[in-house]
């Protein structure tokens, strides 16, 4: 299980070259560094919903809107309008929503 750490960050922000994340990259960066610490503590099974190619850790199930997004290898194409999730109740240690 790798997290994403500042270096990480910067190397994908310059491959992927998207304006979101190209002139957003280091005020994110300062919440996003703050949820892992938190997510350290929760347990190794996290939910990432709407990472948009940045998932904080590289072993987490995702939601995402578009298959393109899904990039840990683990998840689902699924809108997050769309209530309920096909998840089974406490299935999950931490479940993270930040690009959404």
């Amino acid at each position: 299980m790798a997290y994403l750490n500042y270096k990480k960050l910067k190397q994908k922000v310059r491959a992927l070259n998207l304006p979101y994340w190209n002139e957003g990259y280091r005020y994110r960066w300062e919440y996003m560094s703050a949820v892992i610490e938190i997510m350290k503590k929760c347990g190794n099974n996290t939910l990432e919903c709407g990472a948009y190619f940045m998932p904080l850790n590289d072993t987490s199930y995702q939601i995402e809107l578009e298959k393109r997004f899904l990039v840990t290898g683990r998840g689902i194409i699924r809108d997050l309008n769309e209530i309920p999730y096909p998840i089974p109740d406490k299935n999950f240690d931490c479940a993270v929503a930040l690009q959404v």
